[in-house]
């Protein structure tokens, strides 16, 4: 049986998700901030763990436990058009980019295989949107929220996006392996 990780359950796309994993026969462990599941009910199949993703030291003793085969990243610190992310910028960066960064260095690690999907937002594409949106449209980052997928962009990586209709889309992303530092950059660090 498959098993699947999925942070942000007790949002509208992670709870979506968890219910669409749990229908095709996946195990889930959903991760929230609340005390309690809002919307995924507990099953044989389903566990539900509260978490605070602020705490990214504590992230990999979880993904150890879960065990899983893929780690879906569907939680955000985001807000409707004109929110205000300064008061919150330190959540933001560590839910939205450091939870991220500790999934991949657990996946290097432990040399899993582990499969990561992070759901970015449309946010990273600059308003206002106009037809097709693929690898060919340039980016410019207009909320905190999507700066995991200029991310990408910025270590060198790659997206593919196949999108079929009735069946869905599925978004691939390529980061290039990461180098062992060489001993005049560690010094110099």
């Amino acid at each position: 049986m498959k098993r699947s990780l999925v942070l942000g359950v007790n949002g509208q796309d992670g709870s979506y998700l968890a219910e669409t994993l749990l229908r095709r026969g996946h195990e889930v462990t959903g991760v929230g901030r609340d005390a309690d599941s809002r919307y995924v009910a507990p099953t044989a199949r389903f566990r539900y763990v509260p978490f605070d993703l602020r705490d990214v030291e504590s992230l990999p003793r979880l993904v150890h436990e879960a065990e899983p085969d893929f780690a879906f990243h569907a939680a955000a610190v985001h807000g409707a058009a004109g929110f205000q992310y300064e008061e919150l910028w330190r959540d933001m960066l560590a839910v939205n980019v450091a939870t991220l960064h500790a999934l991949l260095e657990h996946a290097r690690k432990s040399r899993r295989s582990l499969r990561i999907i992070y759901a970015g937002s449309a946010k990273i594409f600059p308003a206002p949107l106009s037809g097709v949106i693929d690898e060919a449209t340039p980016a410019q980052v207009v909320a905190e929220f999507s700066l995991g997928l200029a991310l990408v962009g910025l270590h060198g990586g790659a997206m593919d996006i196949k999108s079929v209709p009735g069946d869905g889309t599925t978004v691939t992303v390529w980061l290039p392996k990461r180098r062992k530092m060489s001993a005049e950059r560690v010094a110099a660090e």
